[in-house]
């Protein structure tokens, strides 16, 4: 009888091991730190995901914004000075995304409807709410005015203002916005895209850049001001004849970052003339560093607006979006993505006359009403929680094995000293296969001592079996990698499954 109360005493602390073990399994995959949180409540199955043969060990796991120190990542919350989109309607989702930064247009025209009269109420409920959930808001200074003759337009490429009364009343608004918002932001763009449409000739612009400039900094001396945001990268004569502007008038220390645009259907061939803005921005400085501004791709074939004619779905949105912000991070710059919700651009007097942008993370319906966060918002997500810290790039780092000239790969040192390789396929545009080609792959120059495979679409993390690789120093071969033309990235175990 003692043997028998013995035994049955022994199932049953083998049992109550076995069901917590299943218990912890369970919580390192679906029952995740953060899944209650907006954005965080589609299971991983829900979304789509590589077909990678590895075993599944765990999930990333999301992390609001506010818990995150310092990351390159930004996210575009543009045109709500004209109402094109909803932030009350997106506020909840953003926090959650895990972007350090929004970019927000401060519509002179919005807040100045009538003369002299400065109503910042709108922008104040924005400011505020992202600074409560943790993310700093970038403001841009655009754009004109029409209650002044001269004021310019009140959209994309209408062109700065140009009489004397306009100039004065756009350098008071200037003044009152900068001492309005000086203790919640330090960020400061001026003017969006000046080199497209009717917009000023450079010089033209920098004189206007330097008198606004002028005014930022004798409000807040320590400002960070961004400059140009340039439609069209591969536009070297207009940053050159910029840049010598400033230099003739001995001001370049009136800029510190040059912001960027530019959409191509490969995001990899962006890179190609950022590399020509960077020698022009070498022969003036050495002190001034290079931003991308603004950049994302639809979700649906649109016939207006970047990249349109395009048979786009939210599956090659989501792999261009990754695609891209990590291009850019692996090219040295910072990198933003356009935009949080599908933007309802007006046509006319009529609110109903409008075309939709889907370049938004998020669904939204005629209303502004977000419907779903699309695999996109996710897929950032999960890039945001892996990549939470400011990241070096490891230039001694090499991808041996693939066709280099249609593979891309780079490895980061984050701030903690966690390694992280990105690799993908870079040859085409993004399309919407999810099987990826078995390719064997040498990392050099990037130590691990057990990494694992994370996807970043669907936010599974994968051991990557003994048998399939192996270690000499600091190189690592994997046999059979699932390479794909959406980034996987290589990291350790121990930074993301407890």
């Amino acid at each position: 009888m003692k043997h028998t109360f013995f035994f049955r005493q022994l199932l049953i602390a083998l049992v109550l091991m076995f069901s917590n073990s299943v218990a912890l399994l369970a919580q390192s995959e679906s029952d995740l730190p953060g899944s209650d949180l907006p954005g965080s409540d589609l299971p991983g199955s829900a979304l789509p995901k590589v077909a990678i043969r590895y075993q599944r060990i765990g999930q990333v796991h999301p992390r609001y914004a506010r818990d995150i120190q310092a990351s390159p990542w930004s996210v575009g919350g543009e045109t709500l000075d004209r109402g094109f989109a909803d932030y009350d309607a997106y506020k909840k989702y953003l926090g959650p995304l895990g972007a350090k930064m929004i970019r927000l247009q401060t519509g002179w025209a919005k807040t100045e409807q009538q003369l002299k009269v400065y109503d910042f109420a709108w922008l104040d409920t924005i400011v505020n709410d992202a600074l409560r959930q943790g993310v700093k808001p970038w403001l841009q200074l655009s754009y004109g005015n029409t209650i002044y003759k001269g004021g310019g337009g009140t959209g994309l490429g209408d062109g700065i203002p140009t009489s004397e009364e306009a100039l004065a009343a756009w350098d008071r608004w200037v003044e009152a916005s900068v001492a309005y918002y000086r203790d919640r932001t330090d960020v400061w763009e001026i003017w969006n895209e000046p080199d497209l449409g009717n917009g000023p000739a450079p010089a033209k612009y920098a004189d206007f850049y330097i008198r606004t400039a002028e005014i930022i900094r004798d409000q807040q001396p320590k400002a960070h001001l961004y400059g140009l945001a340039l439609a069209h990268i591969g536009d070297t004569l207009y940053l050159d004849t910029f840049l010598r502007r400033l230099q003739e008038r001995g001001k370049l220390d009136l800029l510190d970052e040059i912001t960027y645009h530019g959409y191509d259907l490969r995001p990899e061939d962006s890179y190609a003339p950022l590399a020509l803005l960077k020698a022009v921005a070498a022969r003036y400085s050495d002190r001034l560093t290079f931003r991308q501004g603004e950049q994302g791709a639809p979700s649906t074939r649109i016939p207006g607006f970047a990249l349109k004619n395009y048979d786009w779905t939210e599956i090659s949105q989501a792999k261009w979006i990754l695609r891209r912000m990590l291009g850019d991070i692996g090219h040295d710059v910072p990198s933003l993505v356009f935009t949080m919700a599908d933007l309802r651009y007006v046509l006319g007097e009529n609110w109903q006359d409008t075309v939709l942008n889907t370049k938004g993370l998020l669904a939204t319906d005629r209303n502004r009403n977000v419907l779903y966060a699309k695999p996109s918002y996710y897929a950032v997500q999960h890039l945001a929680s892996v990549i939470d810290q400011p990241v070096k790039r490891m230039s001694t780092f090499t991808l041996e094995g693939p066709d280099l000239a249609t593979t891309t790969a780079y490895a980061f040192r984050k701030a903690d000293g966690v390694p992280v390789v990105a690799l993908w396929q870079s040859g085409k545009a993004p399309g919407n296969n999810l099987t990826p080609q078995r390719t064997d792959v040498t990392l050099r120059g990037a130590f691990f001592k057990e990494p694992v495979c994370i996807d970043l679409l669907s936010g599974i993390v994968y051991q990557i079996s003994k048998e399939d690789r192996s270690t000499k120093g600091n190189i690592l071969f994997i046999n059979n990698f699932p390479l794909i033309d959406v980034p996987l990235l290589i990291t350790e175990k121990t930074a993301i499954v407890p």
